[in-house]
């Protein structure tokens, strides 16, 4: 079964992690979705390249925007399922939260799955005592490539 953690921060975990999906579709700023990622945090898609840090992460973020695939004003929603918060064995201020993500939007009027797979979070708790994400690594197994074509078109 491996390390126990305090409920307490496994609890902070899981809202950091909701938190972050919630946030990838409605931040009103993107230093507020960056606050929770620390300054030195990577972010990837397998096969797609690494962000480094809150330059790299936060570029991110406002291509997806460009893009048409999420943020604020746009139909997608990101959802997590089946969170399991997994303690380091050695360090109590480091886990790891993994996790399925599904992205829901619409496709003329009706909602689709867009795209789904998996999430590891690599979490640490700061000095301050708050949870951050030190490195997401997201493996995606499924993506609707007319559900995006279609919001381009749409004007999203």
């Amino acid at each position: 079964m491996g390390a126990r953690m305090d409920a307490r921060d496994e609890l902070d975990i899981r809202n950091l992690i909701a938190r972050v999906a919630w946030m990838t579709d409605n931040w009103t700023s993107i230093e507020e979705y960056l606050l929770n990622y620390r300054e030195d945090a990577t972010w990837e898609i397998e096969g797609h390249g690494q962000y480094q840090g809150h330059e790299g992460i936060g570029r991110r973020v406002q291509e997806m925007l460009d893009q048409g695939v999420c943020g604020p004003g746009l139909p997608a929603r990101h959802s997590v399922t089946s969170l399991e918060v997994i303690p380091d064995d050695v360090d109590p201020s480091s886990a790891v939260a993994r996790s399925f993500g599904v992205m829901i939007s619409t496709l003329d009027g009706e909602p689709v799955v867009v795209s789904y797979g998996q999430k590891h979070d690599y979490v640490r708790k700061g000095a301050d005592g708050v949870w951050r994400v030190s490195r997401r690594v997201i493996g995606v197994q499924a993506w609707e490539e007319k559900t995006q074509a279609a919001a381009h078109a749409q004007g999203y």
